[in-house]
């Protein structure tokens, strides 16, 4: 599996901006073939799967907007960065996880959302509502 640096993952989500005409994660996804379901999770936010050849981004069909498409957006991160590797399901606490697949994800969703114009660090935490414990140590990993 291959690890990246936050200026290889920012140059990443600018050429798949560019290349899709748009920073909206779905059309991204729908542009790589990446199928988006939405689903009932419980209390699962959602989660990626590659099989036989096929990418898939399951999210919970019970969140709002907002973060429908941080999920999306944190899962696409998956589905670039780590295509071959199924993730295990996306929860608050795996948002902000310590191991470098997470971390890569969260980082490439940071650069395509604030590409959307109106998300940047602040937003993204205001909206997950974590604890200033999370969010200090969680910091020097996003953009």
């Amino acid at each position: 599996m291959l690890m990246y640096t936050k200026d290889e993952i920012q140059k990443i989500t600018k050429k798949l901006i560019k290349r899709t005409n748009s920073a909206n994660p779905f059309r991204i996804a729908e542009n790589l073939n990446v199928n988006v379901i939405e689903c009932e999770l419980g209390s699962i936010l959602g989660y990626y799967k590659y099989y036989k050849r096929n990418k898939y981004i399951v999210i919970n069909q019970n969140l709002d907007e907002a973060m429908k498409l941080i999920v999306c957006s944190h899962e696409l991160g998956h589905a670039v960065l780590h295509a071959r590797v199924n993730t295990p399901y996306l929860t608050k606490f795996t948002l902000f996880s310590e191991s470098k697949i997470e971390r890569d994800a969260n980082i490439f969703a940071m650069y395509i959302l604030q590409h959307l114009g109106k998300w940047n660090y602040y937003v993204f935490i205001n909206i997950l509502k974590l604890p200033e414990t999370i969010i200090e140590l969680n910091r020097e990993a996003l953009p």
